[in-house]
Order: structure tokens, then sequence, then C-alpha cells
């Protein structure tokens, strides 16, 4: 009976040792992969942050990484870190490639003395081939700000920092919107009041012109085709357009133009896309808009909530990219910003001086305004979060161009790619 409760007790102890053993390898294996993934993100921000440093500083910074978290190449660990450059369409990338003897304990009592552990992670570089849109409003209401707007888009592009010389780098476009010139929300040719300044290009010294309208040679002599036509009553001029200056004269405002003018679902004759490969956009290129607006919707074709919804639509019919579909290579990332003098144009989380959003949770008490609640669902925010809008009060309009580039930051943000 003694030596039957002994065996009995002896199997409770190993079912038992080998479960934790088992529980702690399982824990040490997914400890070690996300140091992996942490380090190809972190060798990936710092080729984006120093690209001249090349691949040793790469391997510096993700080694430095794999430290912190407890792993150092040894006689149980090896560490290799690449920089794969970019080819066949695909990106430049980080790769750590990483293997793991982790010493067991109950296991050796069955021959087992270490679990082999093995990691590739990619991660692409930030700055690596970016499709990037930034659509502008330029309503009336905008023409006390417009210096600071001109200054914003100045300093996006100079963080985004397109350039001939990086084919695989990011691309810029430029595009401008206001209100609705027509009586209907269907977007038709000469129904809308957008124009594109410029289609997806890596040519620094042009958009720069356009920005700035340096030189007097910055606006093109015809805009270019294929895109929607101007269809305001008092006809703009390039140059409003190129200086990025605000309308001469008050107009309505329907925010969804800011979307439609980069895409248009294919619905025939009415089909438009700013990251078609025949205007210059690049298969495989991460996808991204930027929308800037200060108005609230009051264009005289429907009512605000329907407006409201309408501009919801065409966004979410932007993320989606041609294919129509959620979670595929052509979906497009949007970021909102909500430029308000809160005095007219209502948003709660627009405060003065610090801003409620971007948040991880929406903030409550008081919770989103219309305004607030239109822009956060246009923009790709995570459910329950306003991680993608940036609101910001007119008081602190000398931030604005602070505020572009921290949303640069983040669409150069390293991602995991494998």
């Amino acid at each position: 009976m003694f030596a039957m409760a002994a065996l009995l007790f002896t199997l409770i102890l190993l079912v038992g040792g080998f479960t934790a053993d088992y529980g702690t390898t399982y824990l040490a294996n997914s400890k070690f992969r996300n140091a992996s993934d942490a380090a190809a993100l972190a060798g990936a921000n710092e080729r984006q942050r120093n690209p001249g440093g090349g691949e040793a500083a790469v391997r510096t910074v993700a080694l430095q990484y794999l430290a912190l978290h407890g792993y150092v190449p040894d006689s149980k660990t090896t560490i290799t870190v690449t920089l794969v450059p970019a080819g066949a369409g695909g990106p430049e990338t980080v790769r750590v490639e990483t293997t793991r003897a982790q010493p067991t304990f109950f296991l050796r009592l069955i021959g087992i003395s270490k679990v082999d552990f093995a990691a590739t992670t990619e991660a692409q570089n930030g700055g690596g081939i970016l499709d990037v849109v930034l659509s502008q409003d330029i309503t009336g209401s905008m023409t006390d700000q417009m210096p600071y707007a001109v200054q914003a888009v100045r300093a996006f592009l100079d963080k985004i920092n397109p350039s001939t010389n990086n084919p695989n780098g990011p691309q810029l476009a430029l595009a401008v919107f206001h209100g609705a010139g027509g009586n209907s929300l269907e977007f038709t040719p000469g129904s809308r009041d957008v124009q594109v300044a410029t289609f997806l290009t890596q040519d620094y010294a042009k958009l720069t012109k356009i920005i700035d309208n340096t030189a007097g040679a910055a606006c093109p002599s015809t805009w270019p085709a294929p895109q929607p036509a101007w269809a305001d009553s008092s006809p703009v001029t390039s140059t409003e357009i190129c200086q990025l200056k605000a309308m001469h004269h008050s107009s309505s405002t329907y925010v969804g133009n800011g979307f439609e003018v980069a895409y248009v679902p294919n619905t025939g004759t009415n089909h438009y896309d700013l990251w078609d490969p025949a205007l210059g956009a690049r298969p495989g290129a991460k996808k991204v808009l930027v929308v800037v607006t200060d108005g609230s919707n009051t264009a005289p074709a429907a009512t605000r909530a329907q407006e409201d919804a309408a501009t919801v639509s065409a966004a979410n019919a932007v993320k989606l990219g041609p294919d129509g579909v959620i979670g595929t290579s052509d979906d497009v990332e949007i970021y909102t910003i909500g430029f308000f003098d809160t005095s007219s144009d209502d948003s709660n989380f627009a405060t003065s001086p610090t801003p409620k959003c971007p948040a991880a949770v929406i903030p409550s008490s008081p919770g989103p305004s219309q305004n607030d609640s239109e822009l956060i669902s246009a923009s790709s925010s995570k459910p329950g979060s306003c991680d993608h809008y940036y609101p910001l009060n007119k008081n602190n309009s000398s931030n604005l161009p602070t505020l572009l580039t921290t949303v640069a930051n983040q669409i150069l943000r390293a991602r995991l790619s494998r």
C-alpha cells in the first residue's frame, strides 16, 4: 500500500513538473519571439532615423534591444541582423534571425535537456514604399490660418522627405478642397470643389514650389488629368491652389470632398483613384491619406447629418481600396485632422492647449461632438479609440506644423512585415 502511494505521488510530481516545464518553455518562447520583433522594429526605426549608418547601425540597435530582453549572442543564442534591400516591388526591411537553446528541468528526466527556439522577423523601414496623399481644406474660414497651413504642409513634406534618389522611398500627392458645387452629394464631373495640384511624385523640388509658389514657376499651366473638374460659381485661379491660399470668397463645406478627391470607387465614368498605377502609384506600396479640415458640413445639397454620413461613407470606401475588401494589400490608412474654431464649429476634443485625441480610448464626459464623431469614424482609428484623429484648436494655430510633423512620424513608423 505504501509502495503504491509512493509511486502515485512520484507520478503526480512528474506530471506536475512536466506541466510546469512546458508552461515555462512556452512563456520563454513567447518572450523570445517578442524580443525578436522589438529588435527588428528598433532596427527599422534606426534605419529611418540614420540612413547613413548602414547595416552596422541597424545591427547595433537591434542587438541592444535584444540585450535589454536578456538575449545576447552566446553558446545558447545565435543572432543575425541583416539589412535586406528593396527589390521586386517589395520594401527595404530589417531581418532578425535568432535561435535559442532553452534549458529544461523536469524534461531532463526523459532525456530532453533543452528545447530549441527559432524566430525570423522582418520589419519594414518606415520610410519605405509609401504612397501618401495630403488633402487640404481651403475654405474661406481658413484665411487667417493659411500661413500656418502652408508651414504645416511644408513641415509634412520635409518629414516624409520624398526623393528621386530613393526610388523605393515615399511619394507624396497634394490635393485641395472646399464646398460642394452642386446640389447633390453624388460625385459627378463638375459637381465638386476639389483639385489635385500634383499626382504622386518623389520630386521634392516640384512639391516645394507648389507649396511655396517659389520662383514664380510652381503652378502648372494646366492641371494634371484625369481629375474632377473644378465647379465653383466664382472661378478659382491656379495660383490660389498652388499657394495653398484660402478661397477669396466664402464657401460652404462638404468634408467628403477631402476623401473623394483621392478616391471614388469604380462606378463607371465617375471612378477616380490617386493610387492608380497609371498615375504613378506603385504596386505593393503602403497607401496613406491625410485629410485636414476646419469645417462643419454646411453644403446646401443635404442636411448636416446626411452630409456627415456621406463623408464617413466616402472615407470607408477609401479605406477598402479598389478591391473593396478590408485587410488586403490595397487598403488605405486614413488620418484626419480637425482644425476647429470651437466658438463656431463644435468639437469637444480640440481643447486648448492640449487636445484630447489621439487616444487609445475615446474620451468621455464630455464625449465626442458631431464633428469629432465624424472625423473619428472617417479615420482609421481602432474601434473605441481616436488614435488616428488629431484635433487642434485654432487658438493654437501655431502648433499646426508640429501636429503635421507628428502625423508624418506616425506614417513613417516601422511595421512588422514578417
